[in-house]
């Protein structure tokens, strides 16, 4: 294990030292990612904790990670986070080791760690570029192997009855709810280690009938809302003080921005998992087309919620949970998972997909060499489930809308798009009109309106580029008659054209496609 840690520590340091991005790295960008936005923002708020400086203006994201920058910003000053990115990253590879071995064997485990994080130049990376997601790391990693040494004390008998070890629970829920401090949409997983927690302690007292547990288990969940409650009221404090709201600051101004639909969360899964193109024409950026073999990992997902033990359960919901949290987002693209490396958000997930899809192997080929009727059927199981998840698909209905260029009374030039007969509600209208690089494109100041309603970027749609020119997409399908589009600066609007494709997109069944993000 000493060995897989001091190689995992190495990993990380040579990825972190040798990154183009790391300051100092590049003459022509000597800022490296403190002239990012997320870093950037995170570096101010260290240095304005060790100043003791808390205006407003120096906070942007909660302040658990800036905290953490600020008490090595003496000692590193341009790597304040290096050394608490190094421990998040090898507290994490021993917790999936100690995870992993509970059902395979150390080498296997140790295979996974490599193919998934060492070897894999996109994920180890996000490891060593700062991101708040260290913390989700250090935590989640925290509560993933407090589940597994009470699971172990359950399988070696280890019965622990004393009344004082309810209060065990406490200091596990007082270092999850630090999520709230750092990134409060991870902190939703207590959903799900929670009620692992007390299903082990359940377990781990010698599984009494309910109405004896009774008691303890109100005492257990009354300390383990407790402790995250801690964390819930130290971000409010937090807020208040700087920003004068409990609500204030981050929580705000993410809400109000970026928007956060549960009700396009099939599509924005298939989006992301499957196809990053029909729509938002990405290629080859879903999570499939880079690691095809998430598809035996969602075989393994759901043998272990069929068949697995209490860990393997909570673990795949793990999954299930923070990936369904996220996807919602409005400013969560397939553009931008791999160009922006939002796939940070994900990183801590890959060894434990990993795990599920070595698992499916496992499970398909355990009786190859005593029943081959038995390894026959599985592998017909196995291909079976994969064939099915491959048919889905993302199929579009487009009709044409008449479109014209008008000049305001500023001088302005602007797109008005009519289209009564287009297919209701819409997805998007592509823009042929539309030219301009794409960083233009994608983060200009573009203002659109819909029937006279005002739309917000970024909230309500977003513009990408298209081979014919650019496509605005809307986050959430909208029914309208008449659009307005006013290009930011950077994107010229030509005269060339006189009608638009106007269409939506829907789920349908076709012939399975390995790749449905490449352009046909």
């Amino acid at each position: 294990m000493w060995a897989v840690l001091i190689a995992a520590a190495l990993a990380y340091t040579l990825k972190y030292l040798h990154h183009s991005a790391m300051p100092g790295n590049s003459l022509t960008y000597p800022e490296g990612w403190w002239g990012w936005f997320d870093q950037g923002q995170y570096l101010r708020a260290a240095t304005a904790f060790l100043h003791g400086d808390l205006a407003p203006q120096n906070f942007y994201y909660p302040p658990l990670y800036p905290l953490i920058g600020a008490a090595f910003l003496p000692f590193l000053p341009n790597h304040p986070f290096f050394l608490f990115d190094g421990f998040a990253f090898v507290f994490f590879v021993y917790t999936f080791i100690k995870f992993a071995e509970t059902y395979i064997s150390r080498i296997e485990a140790v295979g996974i760690v490599l193919a998934t994080l060492i070897f894999n130049h996109r994920i180890l990376e996000q490891f060593a570029i700062p991101w708040t997601t260290a913390c989700t790391v250090a935590i989640y990693s925290f509560a993933i192997l407090r589940l597994v040494q009470l699971n172990r004390a359950v399988q070696t008998s280890q019965y622990v009855s004393r009344p004082y070890s309810a209060f065990h629970a406490l200091p596990f829920a007082i270092v999850f709810g630090l999520l709230v401090l750092s990134r409060p949409v991870d902190s939703g997983l207590a959903a799900v280690f929670f009620p692992g927690y007390l299903y082990f302690d359940w377990k781990r007292t010698n599984s009494p009938p309910l109405r004896l547990y009774w008691g303890r288990l109100l005492a257990v969940g009354s300390l383990l809302t407790l402790g995250f409650a801690c964390g819930l009221a130290l971000f409010a404090v937090y807020n208040k003080v700087i920003f004068g709201s409990p609500l204030g600051g981050y929580v705000q101004s993410t809400a109000s921005a970026s928007g956060y639909f549960p009700s396009q969360l099939p599509r924005k899964l298939f989006t992301l998992l499957v196809d990053t193109y029909t729509v938002f024409l990405e290629p080859r950026a879903s999570l499939l087309t880079h690691y095809p073999w998430m598809l035996l990992s969602m075989f393994g997902i759901a043998l272990a919620l069929l068949s697995g033990d209490a860990l393997k359960r909570v673990v795949a919901i793990a999954l299930i949970v923070h990936f369904c949290l996220y996807a919602p987002y409005g400013d969560l693209l397939p553009n931008g998972l791999w160009r922006f490396n939002n796939i940070h958000y994900f990183k801590w997930m890959l060894p434990y997909l990993g795990f599920y899809a070595w698992l499916t192997v496992r499970w398909t080929v355990a009786s190859w060499r005593t029943d081959r009727e038995r390894l026959a059927k599985r592998l017909a199981i196995v291909f079976g489930a994969v064939f099915l998840m491959l048919t889905p698909r993302f199929a579009v209905d487009e009709r044409m809308a008449s479109d014209r260029v008008v000049t305001g009374p500023s001088g302005e030039a602007s797109i008005e798009i009519d289209f009564p007969d287009a297919p209701s509600p819409i997805d998007f209208v592509d823009l042929p009109r539309l030219h301009g690089g794409f960083t233009e494109i994608y983060f200009g100041e573009h203002r659109a309106s819909l029937d006279g309603r005002d739309l917000t970027k970024v909230r309500d749609f977003r513009l990408v580029p298209s081979p014919t020119g650019a496509r605005l997409i809307f986050i959430r399908p909208v029914a309208g008659h008449r659009l307005v589009f006013s290009a930011g600066q950077g994107v010229d609007i030509s005269d060339v054209g006189g009608t638009v494709p106007v269409g939506r997109y829907y789920f349908s069944i076709g012939w399975p496609h390995w790749r449905r993000d490449v352009p046909r």
